[in-house]
């Protein structure tokens, strides 16, 4: 029987650890792999680790191997939350541990304008434990993440669901429990 895979797909603060741990709460069987809790280790235990420059290669490393691991050796339902931005690598991520013929596969997109991202920023309570440099801020993340955002299609996955200002979480979850039961067969 297939598996569902979410991917959560937004700017910084645009909802998607706080929807995904909802989903995860609600939904029997689902579990979150959450790359924020991931570069919060490595920053508090292997700092010295990290890269100093370009990608965090070993974030993606460590999140490579609870995805292997999620996949091998559990039956779960996943949720990737992470920023997933780019089109290109998430078709790639799809390609390489998500095959149709064994996923579901889902992208819950996140697309809210830049005020009220910039206005959740401005009222954030998160730390920035997550960035290698303690001086990098939310607001120039979501400087840099906003004009790469490429805006995922249907061609990609099998749903593509969208939340915005209107959308309710009660309303995503009914959409998400109607794709477990299609799947079901319910």
């Amino acid at each position: 029987m297939k598996r569902i895979v979410i991917l959560t797909i937004g700017p910084t603060h645009s909802g998607k650890t706080t929807i995904a741990r909802q989903l995860e709460q609600t939904l029997s069987h689902f579990v979150v792999l959450d790359q924020d809790n991931q570069a919060e280790f490595l920053n508090a235990h292997y700092e010295k680790l990290l890269p100093q420059n370009g990608p965090n290669t070993l974030k993606f490393l460590l999140s490579e191997t609870l995805l292997h691991y999620a996949i091998a050796e559990t039956s779960y339902n996943l949720i990737l939350c992470n920023s997933n931005i780019h089109k290109a690598p998430r078709q790639q991520l799809l390609a390489r541990f998500f095959p149709a013929e064994q996923f579901v596969r889902v992208y819950i997109h996140f697309d809210f304008s830049r005020e009220v991202l910039q206005t959740r920023i401005d009222n954030t309570l998160r730390d920035t434990k997550l960035f290698r440099d303690s001086t990098y801020t939310y607001e120039e993340l979501l400087e840099s993440q906003l004009p790469q955002i490429d805006s995922p299609t249907c061609d990609e996955v099998d749903y593509v669901m969208t939340v915005d200002e209107q959308t309710t979480a009660q309303q995503l979850l009914s959409k998400i429990e109607m794709i477990i039961q299609k799947k079901d067969g319910i």
